[in-house]
């Protein structure tokens, strides 16, 4: 990927999350980068392959920064914080329209969302539960199989509106529950000790 293609995906990934993804026209982002949209038909034809490009590079960065915040923290539990506190971030500049958006208009790129979490979510979670279990945070009876499934799962629950409107909801305060209420359910009492003291990092 060069420079040029690396710019255009940031920017539209920008702009569809602050204005959720069906508002947003290749004028838009043309005029917000300064270019013209012959420009960026270069990197992209039409606004579907755009969308589905720029999915595809969130997640490549995404799996990078889970990669790292595996490899950084040696205890299960800091990582899962670590990565909560990454995607809050996230989150906090996030359009309540753009899950909605890519489910309804853009299925195909809403597919890769579903790829990546019963892919690389499930991967990644079920890695942390072994290793928790390993280093006693976790109990001993955990299956791992069927929790990184239940984790993976919850993000629909997360994000469905009907249940959650976001007129009533915060994303992240419902995002926290979620996560403490996976962690004390397999936490072991060491776990518990360790959650305790260092939940509140997660704001």
């Amino acid at each position: 990927m060069d420079e040029l293609e690396i710019k255009i995906l940031a920017n539209a990934e920008s702009l569809f999350m602050k204005y959720g993804v069906k508002s947003v026209t290749m004028d838009d982002l043309a005029k917000e980068m300064g270019m013209s949209k012959k420009t960026i038909y270069q990197v992209a034809k039409n606004k579907e392959e755009l969308i589905f490009k720029t999915l595809g590079n969130h997640f490549e960065n995404e799996m990078a920064q889970c990669r790292q915040f595996s490899s950084e923290n040696v205890n299960a539990i800091e990582e899962l914080l670590s990565i909560a506190k990454h995607l809050i971030e996230q989150m906090r500049s996030m359009n309540p329209a753009v899950l909605y958006d890519l489910k309804k208009y853009y299925p195909k790129a809403y597919k890769l969302i579903e790829d990546y979490r019963f892919t690389f979510i499930y991967e990644t979670i079920f890695n942390n539960l072994k290793k928790g279990v390993k280093q006693g945070l976790y109990r001993k009876d955990v299956n791992a199989d069927i929790i990184a499934k239940f984790y993976v799962a919850r993000a629909d629950i997360i994000f469905e509106t009907t249940l959650f409107p976001p007129a009533e909801y915060n994303w992240i305060d419902i995002y926290r529950e979620s996560l403490l209420y996976h962690i004390r359910g397999i936490a072991a009492e060491k776990g518990f000790d360790y959650l305790a003291e260092n939940f509140k990092k997660i704001k």
